[in-house]
């Protein structure tokens, strides 16, 4: 009913048209059909529904922040062959050339497998580019003021090279507004820019776990076990 084969089923020939079509496009048919395998629009159209407890405008995106050797090998094979990441690029967030595209500009067989890895067309787009990959003027209004806070202007958004100056500070120096505003495009210590990379998805638990946000939610986890069976309990 909705047009799929085996071939097409196992990735050796195109998806059937149907898989591009959003909810709305769909025909009487083809939605009696979709409804019939639990779909809703929310879910056809892949709308991120993950309950959101962070100060990010959505739900951080787990599996694409777990490091590389903890993916299982079905997740590697997807990360590597159809959305080209390595290992390097993976932990190292913002170096692959994937993430500089939109959702928009990924090919219809690269966004179930971007499914597959948690990230959806508004986490993609805010998680993985920043919002980069979206034009200046469509950008929307609470972007838009994260963005002018951080300095962008129209010229400056529209070219990959080069950042406001805000970008060169590690990201313990942010300021609260400057923070606030990189929350809003989707940053932590992992992906801000003035961290260089000293901070990656291998090495985010590091020596002096304060400086990096991982960190911090770990020791977060460990004081409310320890305030919930008692300090005496803990180290007994």
């Amino acid at each position: 009913g909705l047009g799929w084969s085996e071939e097409a089923w196992d990735g050796a020939v195109d998806p059937p048209a149907s898989e591009g079509k959003s909810w709305e496009d769909l025909t009487e048919v083809e939605l009696m059909h979709a409804a019939a395998l639990c779909y809703a629009q929310e879910n056809w159209d892949r709308v991120d529904m993950t309950r959101n407890d962070g100060p990010f405008p959505f739900s951080k995106p787990v599996l694409r922040y777990t490091v590389w050797d903890a993916l299982s090998d079905e997740q590697q094979l997807s990360a590597a062959n159809v959305l080209l990441y390595e290992e390097g690029t993976w932990n190292d967030v913002g170096r692959a050339d994937i993430e500089k595209r939109s959702w928009d500009d990924l090919t219809e067989y690269q966004k179930p497998y971007a499914v597959q890895l948690g990230l959806y067309q508004r986490t993609w787009d805010c998680f993985q580019n920043h919002y980069r990959a979206t034009k200046w003027g469509e950008l929307s209004e609470d972007v838009l003021n994260a963005a002018i806070t951080l300095g962008w202007d129209t010229d400056s958004w529209s070219r990959w090279s080069g950042e406001p100056a805000v970008y060169d500070k590690k990201w313990n120096q942010l300021d609260r507004n400057e923070r606030s505003a990189a929350y809003d495009l989707c940053h932590f210590d992992v992906t801000w820019p003035g961290n260089d990379f000293s901070i990656n998805l291998a090495n985010q638990y590091g020596n002096d776990p304060l400086e990096n946000d991982a960190g911090r939610l770990v020791l977060r986890s460990i004081l409310q076990v320890i305030l919930a069976i008692g300090v005496a309990g803990f180290f007994v």
